[in-house]
């Protein structure tokens, strides 16, 4: 990440109003909150977390090893599974805990206009509810003021940070049915391009409706957020910016190439046998060179002949992202390989005294591209922005000898 990213500290309000002297100000830090790892059994507005704020009735605290069916009602719960504690809800029940809201205020102390800010948690589902076709939502949004917004004000919606359910029962009940030990969750990240002249305030904050059915449990935790006064930071995605993400025909090498790196930490190797279900096989460390590096891994986790793999790129503070998942088949494949590379879906003819014909098509075996591809030559073959993602196939042609690799588009 660049130098130009700015954290920032809590503003403590109260609901609805700014207390004289009861502010942290953003200034130089970036603002993390992790729930930390005791039951939180009860809740004081700017106390139990300094500038954290909920606006309906706190229920009490659930451990997911031991709930039951008691903890339907609608309102605002702790979480704690493996001494990892979360905040969230359940929207459910009249007014005012069938519309949730939950979030936290900061002032702006920098000297200088705030441009932009980035911000990211993790969400998780706590219970599997009947909850019929209802999708349920948290909710993102921000309000700015030049006092502290009420956790319950208008605000602008940010959909990249909205957490959507992740299972559902397609059920419609009353009660719940099933509490998961912490293990439905995502991350949610999002940069957002929101002005804030100095000594104003914002709210980031997480809405929870009644979504007519019966909802979730839904809950937040792992707040990381960061702000910049250039105006330039919401073009910064990722810590690292990678080019290429492929593997040797020949051997298990798995190798990769970026174009910069910006706080980059590590490279973790992972490979699944399914594309779902992926396992962490290896750990490379980053350069953090900010032009850019070439790196490689071999597999020595198993004797499996074909496997899928993705790396999980780590930086400094604790963010990650996934790359591109490759599909290797080291038995059937001795011929040519296949590489998502940026924008590219690249072949490399490994042959070494004949050309070969390249044809992609799709699962049902619909011709899609054919190419000559050179002997030992690497070519580019076809912008993936044309492929609709999902599973194709690549069939070498050399004289009266066919090969066939699987490529995923993502």
């Amino acid at each position: 990440m660049k130098n130009t990213w700015l954290g920032f500290f809590l503003v403590i309000i109260a609901l609805g109003h700014y207390k004289t002297g009861a502010q942290v100000s953003l200034t130089t830090a970036p603002y993390t909150q992790n729930f930390g790892t005791a039951n939180i059994t009860s809740w004081t507005d700017n106390s139990t977390f300094p500038g954290w704020y909920m606006s309906s009735t706190f229920r009490g605290y659930a451990n997911t090893a031991s709930a039951v069916n008691g903890f339907n009602s609608g309102g605002h719960y702790t979480y704690n599974c493996g001494s990892d504690a979360k905040i969230g809800s359940r929207g459910s029940g009249s007014s005012p805990n069938n519309n949730i809201y939950y979030g936290v205020v900061c002032r702006n102390n920098t000297g200088s206009t705030i441009r932009s800010f980035r911000v990211s948690y993790k969400g998780y589902q706590m219970t599997l509810a009947e909850n019929g076709g209802a999708v349920n939502t948290l909710e993102f949004s921000y309000a700015t003021g030049t006092t502290a917004p009420a956790v319950n004000a208008a605000g602008t919606v940010v959909s990249g940070l909205t957490f959507t359910q992740l299972q559902s029962s397609g059920i419609a009940g009353s009660n719940q049915i099933q509490w998961y030990p912490c293990t439905q969750s995502i991350t949610k990240s999002a940069c957002i391009p929101l002005t804030l002249a100095n000594g104003n305030y914002v709210l980031f904050r997480w809405y929870d409706r009644d979504d007519a059915s019966n909802d979730h449990h839904m809950a937040i935790d792992d707040i990381y957020i960061e702000f910049d006064i250039t105006g330039n930071a919401c073009a910064i995605i990722l810590p690292v910016e990678l080019t290429g993400f492929w593997a040797d025909a020949e051997k298990p090498e798995l190798k990769w190439q970026t174009v910069s790196e910006k706080n980059a930490d590590r490279f973790i190797v992972q490979k699944s046998l399914d594309s779902e279900n992926f396992e962490d096989i290896g750990i490379v460390k980053a350069t953090n060179n900010a032009t850019g590096s070439q790196y490689s891994y071999y597999d020595y986790s198993g004797s499996e002949s074909q496997g899928y793999y993705r790396l999980r790129m780590v930086d400094f503070d604790g963010r990650e992202t996934f790359s591109d998942i490759i599909y290797v088949d080291y038995a059937s494949s001795k011929g040519f390989s296949a590489s998502l590379q940026g924008e590219n879906l690249v072949f490399k003819n490994y042959e070494q005294d004949v050309d070969a014909t390249i044809e992609l098509t799709d699962l049902p075996g619909s011709k899609i591209e054919s190419l000559q591809v050179p002997v030992g030559q690497t070519l580019t073959v076809y912008n993936r922005a044309n492929l609709q993602p999902g599973l194709y196939l690549a069939r070498l042609k050399t004289g009266g000898k066919t090969e066939t690799i699987k490529i995923i588009i993502p």
